[in-house]
Order: structure tokens, then sequence, then C-alpha cells
């Protein structure tokens, strides 16, 4: 069996890569701070809810989405947080 990629394949056709589901980059905890650094808001798959978000807010590390207060909150990072490799960049955000 060869191993060849999706735009090589005789079963595809380039119409149908537009079709394929989207990669998301996943990141570790250190990757991730490099992103929110970079200016991108974050969240975690693990949290299950995209609407518990992290980013750089006033030069802290923030955390929106915990309460129902709707406020920016400064972030108490977690082992949990530290060895995750699940942190995904918000799009649009």
């Amino acid at each position: 069996m060869t191993n060849q990629s999706p735009t090589n394949s005789p079963s595809l056709k380039p119409s149908d890569l537009r079709m394929q589901p989207s990669v998301t980059v996943q990141y570790n905890f250190l990757g991730g701070v490099e992103k929110i650094m970079d200016g991108y808001t974050l969240t975690k798959l693990e949290w299950g809810n995209h609407e518990i978000k992290v980013k750089l807010f006033d030069d802290r590390l923030c955390i929106y989405g915990v309460d129902d207060d709707e406020k920016w909150h400064p972030w108490i990072i977690t082992i949990g947080d530290l060895l995750g490799d699940d942190w995904i960049i918000i799009k649009g955000e």
C-alpha cells in the first residue's frame, strides 16, 4: 500500500477537497500561550464549551465564560491547563 496525500489520491478530485472538514490545530499549553501572546483567543476542548475562552486582556492572562457576569477574570491556571494538549484557537475572535 502506498502512502498518498489527499491531493495525489486517484479517488479524490480537487473539488472534493473543498468539502473536507477543516482540521483544527491543537496546541499544548506553551504553544497556546504563544498564540495568546500573538493576539489569538483560545479555548480548551476538554471544557466542551467555546464560550469559555482565554486571552490577553489588560496585559494579563484572563478567562471569560466561567461566571454568568459576562466579565473577563484573571485566569488561575491549573495543572490540567498546564498538561493539556487540546488548546485551540477560536476563529473570529
